[in-house]
């Protein structure tokens, strides 16, 4: 809750920029509404006008792991203001999900459980 509130005080110093990105890894399964980290992301990102690139129920890893299983979901994230429209995005999700569940620590071919999110954005 601590670094959300970092996070929103950082936004507060672009609210009048045209371009406005951020993402990252939320450590939160952003596909489970009723999770309390996924309420309290999107409460903040609405109060500072940002908007989700990807929609709930895609997946951006194969790996999230804080429940009892492994299970691919959506926890990688990335928000634009509203002065940006969304093109399109592409979560590159084209990893085989058991390869990455059993690959070695250095596994060049498999470098991270997290998919790329890639979007397009136009200035209105």
């Amino acid at each position: 809750e601590n670094l959300l509130n970092q996070i929103k005080d950082k936004l507060k110093c672009f609210l009048d920029s045209d371009i406005v990105v951020i993402g990252g890894d939320l450590n939160c399964d952003l596909n489970i509404q009723s999770e309390q980290c996924y309420n309290k992301i999107n409460i903040v990102m609405e109060q500072m006008n940002m908007v989700p690139v990807v929609s709930a129920g895609d997946i951006s890893t194969c790996s999230f792991d804080y429940g009892a299983t492994k299970q691919a979901t959506l926890i990688d994230q990335m928000y634009y203001n509203n002065k940006l429209e969304k093109l399109d995005h592409l979560v590159d999700s084209r990893i085989d999900c058991p390869k990455i569940w059993v690959k070695s620590t250095c596994d060049i071919n498999y470098p991270s459980d997290h998919f790329p999110i890639i979007s397009n954005f136009k200035i209105i």
